[in-house]
């Protein structure tokens, strides 16, 4: 689905936006919160190297709510960091099967990032307050905003995804002839008288129709 969703038109122009407008990185993680790996700035790479476990924990605590709700459209929560993680879950016939996420902003210029990032990393304060300048902070309505995008992303890989055809339960002695609607089973119960003659027969139909 990696390809899929760095060619769609409306996942770039997500992504542009989200660089542009806040700094952030839009990704796509497997359905069980693998491959959270991308991240907006230093301050999330430094973070997820010295804790990558709470970074995929806090992943797939989000894709499972969205299996166990099937709610549709972004959620946002904080990380472990005090950073906000926005996510939307993407749906196919067999249930979830991503999550589309940004991450990497704090709510307001009042959430204090220095003491975690010290207590995560093992950076000195000096080097803390380095960071927490890198991370850019959320104005009013800003949040709103990103969910948006992220949802309207996640909705475009969802559209994107190649309808699953289930599996015919119809047998029958005419192996080149595929499909189960009635009317092949009409052809195929046809078929089956005509077979026993010696009539010529010709069977054609639309590209695709089964």
């Amino acid at each position: 689905m990696g390809l899929t969703f760095d060619a769609l038109a409306e996942v770039t122009l997500a992504r542009d936006l989200l660089r542009r407008w806040y700094g952030l990185e839009l990704g796509l993680s497997e359905p069980d919160g693998g491959g959270y790996v991308r991240s907006s700035h230093a301050t999330c790479e430094t973070i997820r190297g010295a804790a990558a476990p709470a970074c995929a924990s806090a992943m797939k605590e989000l894709a499972a709510g969205f299996v166990k709700s099937r709610q549709r459209g972004a959620v946002d929560k904080d990380c472990h960091a005090g950073l906000v993680l926005v996510a939307a879950p993407v749906f196919g016939d067999r249930g979830l099967t991503g999550v589309v996420y940004a991450t990497g902003a704090r709510r307001s210029a009042a959430v204090e990032l220095e003491p975690r990032l010290v207590t995560l990393t093992g950076c000195t304060p000096e080097e803390a307050g380095a960071l927490a300048k890198v991370v850019p902070v959320l104005g009013e309505g800003d949040l709103a905003r990103i969910k948006d995008l992220v949802g309207e992303a996640a909705a475009a890989v969802e559209r994107a995804q190649p309808a699953e055809i289930a599996p015919t339960t119809h047998t029958h002695q005419f192996n080149e002839i595929v499909g189960d609607a009635p009317a092949v089973r009409d052809v195929v119960k046809l078929l089956s008288k005509v077979v026993k003659s010696e009539a010529t027969v010709l069977v054609h139909g639309e590209s695709g129709t089964g």
